[in-house]
């Protein structure tokens, strides 16, 4: 969407645009849940791309904006999120926005174009406005990257959790098939999974069990098998399980 007076953009520099936020994306955005907003170069032109859970808006300007825009940017990120919040769970969720949202985009154009005129500038500067606003940027784009960041950090939670070995995790929709071997001493690291998004009734898990001598794991096992009594540590020290402290046992005898 753009302001009616807004210069046109060739196809090479729209394409340029495109190829800049997409790397951005893919570069640097970390999966983290909390909205940002980051200032991209391309070429000669400013882009201000902004960005939450499920949702970016990206802004061409053409000349210099006002540093409120910024904020108006967020809170109109703020407002569709809102306003469609069911819409962004569904699978077409780009088409059911991009055809529906210049209501909310609109109110950007018209207030800075104000702001234009009585500063006396003509639409080039302010038509920056004439922003090209590359409204909700390709939510495919956003949300095919997103999903490939919550498998990533899947597959990282899941190979860093000790007494786990996972030899395949495949995903289907919003479904995670993982299989491989698991010690019966491991649990799933359910709250480190929540916190990508994650809830345990996406996943799908086939695991063989397995001794794992992973000295974490070792530990448990020896606590699980030894119930030492209170004063007593189980501790891996110089590649061995030792146990640490003084305890005494209750060896359950009555004195007559």
């Amino acid at each position: 969407m753009s302001d009616s007076s807004a210069q046109a953009l060739d196809s090479d520099a729209v394409s340029a645009m495109f190829s800049a936020i997409e790397s951005f994306v893919n570069d640097s955005f970390s999966g983290e849940q909390g909205d940002r907003l980051t200032d991209l170069k391309v070429g000669e032109r400013n882009v201000w791309v902004g960005h939450g859970p499920k949702l970016m808006l990206a802004c061409v300007i053409f000349g210099d904006a006002p540093e409120s825009l910024k904020a108006d940017l967020r809170e109109t990120l703020d407002q569709i999120r809102v306003a469609y919040a069911s819409e962004l769970n569904q699978a077409n969720a780009g088409e059911l926005l991009l055809a529906d949202v210049d209501n909310y985009l609109h109110p950007i154009l018209q207030s800075e174009a104000k702001e234009s005129e009585s500063e006396g500038k003509r639409s080039k500067s302010m038509i920056l406005l004439g922003l090209v606003l590359i409204g909700l940027l390709g939510y495919g784009l956003f949300h095919s990257v997103s999903k490939r960041m919550t498998f990533d950090s899947l597959q990282s939670v899941l190979e860093s959790t000790p007494g786990m070995l996972v030899t395949e995790i495949r995903q289907e929709d919003d479904q995670y098939f993982i299989s491989g071997l698991r010690d019966p001493q491991t649990e799933l690291p359910i709250n480190l999974l929540s916190n990508i998004g994650i809830d345990e009734q996406q996943l799908e898990i086939v695991m063989r069990p397995f001794l794992s001598l992973e000295p974490e794991i070792e530990v448990r096992r020896f606590v699980k098998q030894l119930s030492p009594p209170e004063g007593v540590q189980v501790v891996y020290q110089d590649s061995k399980v030792k146990l640490l402290g003084v305890g005494f046992i209750n060896l359950g005898r009555k004195v007559f």
